[in-house]
């Protein structure tokens, strides 16, 4: 869902109460991924799964959830 990863991205799981550990995980990761782009227009980093760059070879996805992963679909 859209905007779904707000709380998520500016870390205001604490003002709902109903975060889990895992929902701090994915909160810090998520972090890490926008400032990584923020700063250097990239998102990658070493100590996160790949998140691939958008291209005419095919349309690359990145699935945010219990498993953050990318994969590639036919266009």
């Amino acid at each position: 869902m859209h905007a779904a990863d707000q709380d998520f991205v500016f870390v205001t799981l604490l003002e709902r109460r109903v975060a889990s550990g895992q929902d701090w995980e994915f909160a810090h990761q998520l972090v890490i991924y926008w400032t990584n782009f923020a700063k250097m227009s990239n998102l990658k980093n070493s100590a996160l799964p790949f998140w691939p760059t958008y291209g005419n070879d095919g349309l690359n996805i990145m699935e945010l959830g219990n498993v953050i992963e990318s994969f590639q679909v036919s266009a």
